[in-house]
């Protein structure tokens, strides 16, 4: 029980330290880590991140299972999401 205080202990003083979330009136995300607002493009990638794997999910099983117009081996299509890219690195729009 000991060994999980210690890092539960690090991210509540970590937490404590960059503000109160119930106090603050700004709506930024911040990076635990770091303190550094997270981008808007990031925060708009993570907003939309389950619709746009319920959208993906469904075009998987129609082109695969469905209509047959690809097969179950083909390589399944990146979503080039801003969180996963290089900081200062421009992402594609992906159409969907």
């Amino acid at each position: 029980m000991t060994i999980h205080l210690k890092p539960f202990l690090s991210l509540v003083t970590t937490i404590g330290e960059i503000r109160n979330p119930f106090v603050e009136v700004s709506m930024d995300l911040l990076n635990l880590n770091s303190k550094a607002v997270i981008p808007e493009k990031v925060v708009k990638d993570l907003k939309n991140i389950y619709s746009l794997w319920k959208i993906k999910y469904y075009q998987f099983m129609e082109e695969r299972f469905t209509s047959n117009s690809k097969s179950i081996g083909d390589t399944i299509s990146r979503n080039n999401l801003a969180m996963f890219s290089k900081p200062g690195t421009e992402t594609r729009q992906q159409g969907g």
